[in-house]
């Protein structure tokens, strides 16, 4: 008789010994190049969420200011304790909805970078640590969303906020030097922690949400260091964390887990970077009309229509987001009219001063937006998303975008280091000036040669 099948470690178990065996020279150099874009991308949006104001909101709710000096908030800026930096920067990186995504639209680098920086700089580690505990992380995450065949939206699960906690405990533990045992610990603890709704959708709660995620980890961690202990189910169990999240019980817990630290997520599916500071549906209309703009100019004045076409998943994103207010970052036509008459998209663009002008408003009222379902969904990190436009001239003449399928910026055609500094010196100037903001851009870029993270923005 055929001796049995082993019974397989829990998911937790794996997750810690991955997570405690983990070195810097073990990662691939495309890896590594997906955590530099990531971080680059989420020092961006941590500028421009800064101001916020639920970041504010947070801010003020913090009980270690002045208490604790772990952590920054910000670049160089109010200290706490590492998991309320965490939590605040994790936060302002997503209050503006236009941070990186990955794993079937996941805020992977608000999440991961967020807690890697406050965690490394609370412990004295340099960026080398910064970058594995980043793939930790990653990794862990990529093997939750390989598990459910389904999407948590439906379910209404925010799968940055239940998903999230577990990844950045992966990389808390792996900052920290965990050993198996703790890491398995703080991983399972992080479950117990995990949560976010779609309902809570706002300005308010989502980016909470994500920062929470960020804080989550760093405080299971620090728990599991302490000696804290987890349920080595709390993952995969049938009463655990992905059986009680799942919409349709369509689990294989077991999926890609073999292949963990040999065959790297990261590598394949990186970072999609927002390369416009604008909703991720606006981007591949965007990239059209930037390419009919290279080759030859749009007078506003003598359009008499524009046509975007786009897809049903992106349709989806758009809707889930109306509110009676006007939300300019959610606005495709507000997007293309700003192309059209600035030549940019910027944060001059979104705001009233501009989108209230009378021909931007004109221009706006041209645009309107169809849905096609034909458009054949893509594979992930696309998520099905494409785009086309067409530009009807007042003398007849018609000009038409290729269909877009990827947005530059996708991991499949990353943004070149230019054009990662056009959109990280916007956000980042007005805060800092340009001089410390193109130094702490080229630091970014090269996290992991970074060996002093308290003075990073100096």
């Amino acid at each position: 008789m055929a001796d049995p099948a082993p019974i397989p470690q829990p998911m937790a178990a794996r997750f810690g010994k991955f997570v405690a065996d983990l070195e810097f020279e073990q990662l691939p150099e495309r890896a590594v190049e997906a955590v530099r874009a990531g971080i680059v991308d989420f020092g961006a949006c941590r500028f421009i969420g800064e101001h916020e104001l639920v970041v504010q909101a947070i801010v003020a709710s913090l009980d270690t200011c002045g208490l604790s000096e772990e952590a920054s908030i910000g670049f160089a800026g109010i200290r706490c304790s590492a998991a309320e930096a965490a939590l605040v920067n994790a936060a302002a990186a997503h209050a503006s909805h236009i941070d990186d995504n990955a794993l079937r639209n996941n805020h992977v680098s608000s999440v991961l970078a967020a807690t890697a920086l406050a965690a490394a700089e609370a412990t004295g580690r340099d960026g080398r640590a910064v970058v594995t505990g980043y793939v930790a992380g990653y990794e862990v995450w990529a093997r939750l969303v390989a598990a459910e065949a389904n999407p948590y939206g439906p379910k209404g699960w925010h799968s940055t906020a239940v998903l999230g906690p577990v990844a950045a405990a992966a990389t808390a533990s792996s900052i920290a030097g965990l050993n198996a045992t703790q890491a398995q610990a703080a991983i399972a603890t992080a479950a117990s922690a995990s949560g976010g709704l779609i309902a809570n959708f706002n300005d308010w709660v989502k980016p909470w949400q994500v920062g929470r995620a960020a804080s989550t980890g760093i405080t299971a961690a620090k728990l599991a260091k302490a000696g804290f202990r987890g349920g080595a189910g709390a993952l995969d169990a049938g009463n655990g964390l992905l059986a009680a999240l799942s919409p349709a019980g369509k689990l294989d817990p077991t999926r890609d887990m073999d292949t963990l630290g040999s065959d790297w997520a990261i590598e394949r599916e990186g970072v999609n970077i927002k390369r416009y500071p604008w909703a991720l549906p606006c981007h591949r209309a965007l990239d059209g009309i930037f390419e009919l703009l290279d080759q030859a100019p749009i007078d506003p004045a003598d359009v008499e229509s524009i046509k975007v076409v786009i897809g049903t998943e992106e349709e989806s994103v758009l809707a889930s987001r109306r509110v009676p207010e006007f939300r300019p970052l959610m606005s495709v036509q507000l997007a293309i009219a700003a192309a059209i008459i600035s030549g940019r998209v910027g944060a001059q663009e979104y705001a009233p001063a501009f989108y209230d002008r009378a021909d931007v408003r004109a221009l706006m009222d041209k645009i309107s937006i169809s849905v096609r379902d034909a458009l054949t969904p893509d594979k992930d990190p696309n998520l099905g998303y494409r785009s086309a436009l067409t530009v009807r001239m007042s003398d007849g003449s018609v000009r038409t975008s290729r269909d877009i399928q990827f947005p530059l910026g996708n991991w499949s055609s990353p943004l070149s280091a230019e054009q990662q500094w056009g959109k990280f010196a916007e956000a980042a100037e007005p805060a800092i000036g340009p001089d410390r903001a193109r130094r702490l851009f080229d630091r970014l870029r090269a996290i992991d040669q970074v060996t002093d993270l308290a003075a990073i923005a100096a």
